[in-house]
């Protein structure tokens, strides 16, 4: 073999290895940026089923009557108009 294309044959393996080694570190950033996006998508529905809890346990803790806070959320201060 002619010492060129020996030289040739080097550079095509070295960039052939090159290329695959590339893919699979994206392969491996893809799959832990995937399971990041699934712990943030839990994490986000976790906290946001505890914001509906609270309101809901907040809308039923008073009494609303035709759009009126019945009962003061602070004694002293009157009720107001819902909007």
């Amino acid at each position: 073999m002619l010492p060129h294309l020996v030289k040739i044959w080097f550079q095509n393996r070295r960039a052939k290895e090159r290329k695959q080694v590339k893919k699979r570190e994206e392969v491996v950033m893809k799959e832990k940026g995937d399971h990041a996006s699934l712990q943030h998508a839990q994490l986000h529905h976790a906290t946001m089923l505890h914001h509906q809890q609270m309101m809901n346990g907040m809308m039923h803790h008073h009494h609303y009557h035709q759009g009126v806070l019945q009962e003061p959320l602070m004694p002293g201060v009157p009720p107001v108009p819902l909007l």
